[in-house]
């Protein structure tokens, strides 16, 4: 049996982002305004890394297409992968829809700790882990303040 360990990573990417129109823009783009309402009112919107501490303000993160990408994806590819057949106006839709976000505190969106930052193994253990603190702790994320969750 391997005993428990650790291991300091550094990860260098280079990010694309192709250009694109600002979101206001897009026709779609109310629809995540009302979606992100839906789930304030349905009280989902609490960060899906359960912890003790809330890591700034709640975000909605596109988690199968970041709009910046709405025109770099395969739809076939994208319905195969995700048992879906949508439509070119319907996948315009579903971008910006409950199926595509995922609610996280900053630290878990953009942080260092984050979806953004993390390569997807490790970001799945610690979304779904049991002590997410004791998965991963970035070692400098002053960008970010740590808020003790509020008094019930």
């Amino acid at each position: 049996m391997t005993g428990p360990h650790q291991a300091e990573v550094t990860i260098r990417l280079i990010e694309r982002w192709p250009a694109h129109e600002p979101r206001e823009s897009d026709p779609h783009y109310k629809l995540f305004h009302q979606a992100k309402e839906r789930m304030r009112r349905q009280g989902l919107l609490k960060c899906n890394v359960r912890s003790d501490y809330h890591y700034g303000q709640i975000e909605l993160h596109h988690n199968k297409v970041e709009f910046a990408h709405i025109n770099d994806i395969d739809l076939d590819k994208f319905n195969a992968a995700y048992g879906l057949d949508l439509t070119d106006e319907q996948f315009a839709e579903y971008v910006e829809q409950e199926g595509n976000l995922e609610p996280l505190c900053t630290l878990h969106h953009r942080g260092q700790e984050g979806v953004h930052s993390l390569p997807e193994p490790e970001w799945n253990v610690l979304r779904t882990s049991k002590d997410p603190q004791q998965v991963i702790t970035a070692l400098s994320n002053t960008e970010i303040g740590v808020v003790p969750p509020p008094a019930s």
